[in-house]
């Protein structure tokens, strides 16, 4: 993507920490009614960037005044795990918003805000010193602090143009089988997408069932973008806009693989 700096540490920040939190994974979580609060058993110093094992196991050493990428998780659940009408998840979701703004406010030092999160995560993240996380694993209603993982650009291998990809990745053996993707929605995050690529058009011959349209984007919990039918939404999570140019080809070529038409020289 555009001005690719810290390439997946920001697209993938959530995903990633989603994977590394067990103390907050859906697995451990009860479902919470409404009003209810998450106890989680053990302090934010005993988990994330502040746990002995991070310590042990982390071989990079940080200095003091050194600037991290942190995620700071709240004790109470997220969103997705609230059991109610779309009325009461609304109200719910505004009281964890509050809860994050009341220990924003109490973060006497300096940081920058960077993403907030309450679908299924309860928390936000943050560029702040080192030195500051255990101040902000102090806070009441915090429940842990982590540093978000940071990727270097992958290194994409040109291939030339062929007509034998779906031989390759193995679609047109799932298409044999009855399997042809209907009715299903892949999200990719990565380098971004050629959205003028002959594989991502809709063609008369290919007809897709629409399960995304447009006006479905009002759900969306970020402001994307509708190209069509075969790509029905589109975000820079990075930049924060809706530019997904690709300049590195990695997330095209992933797409492609994923959900891309295999279309022959005649088109």
């Amino acid at each position: 993507m555009r001005k690719f700096k810290k390439v997946l540490a920001l697209t993938l920040a959530l995903v990633m920490v989603l994977s590394c939190l067990s103390g907050v994974s859906a697995a451990s979580r009860e479902k919470v009614q409404i009003g209810a609060e998450q106890t989680l058993g053990t302090s934010a110093k005993e988990k994330g960037a502040l746990s002995r094992e991070f310590q042990q196991n982390n071989s990079y050493k940080y200095a003091e005044n050194e600037t991290v990428r942190a995620i700071v998780v709240l004790e109470s659940a997220p969103v997705a795990d609230f059991e109610g009408t779309e009325a009461e998840k609304s109200a719910y979701r505004i009281k964890l918003t509050n809860e994050q703004n009341r220990v924003r406010k109490a973060m006497t030092m300096n940081y920058e805000i960077a993403y907030e999160f309450t679908s299924l995560l309860n928390g936000f993240s943050c560029d702040v010193a080192y030195g500051d996380l255990e101040k902000i694993a102090e806070i009441e209603g915090v429940a842990s602090v982590h540093i978000a993982n940071s990727y270097a650009e992958p290194k994409l291998e040109i291939m030339p143009k062929n007509n034998v990809s779906g031989q390759i990745n193995g679609n047109l053996a799932m298409n044999n089988s009855g399997f042809d993707g209907e009715g299903i929605v892949i999200a990719v995050l990565d380098t971004g997408l050629r959205t003028t690529h002959e594989a991502f058009q809709v063609y008369e011959s290919m007809p897709i069932t629409e399960t995304l349209t447009e006006d479905d984007l009002v759900h969306a919990v970020a402001p994307g973008k509708y190209i069509s039918a075969k790509v029905p939404f589109a975000y820079d999570y990075a930049m924060k806009d809706n530019d997904v140019t690709d300049f590195n080809g990695h997330g095209t070529h992933v797409s492609g693989t994923a959900l891309g038409y295999s279309v022959s020289e005649e088109g």
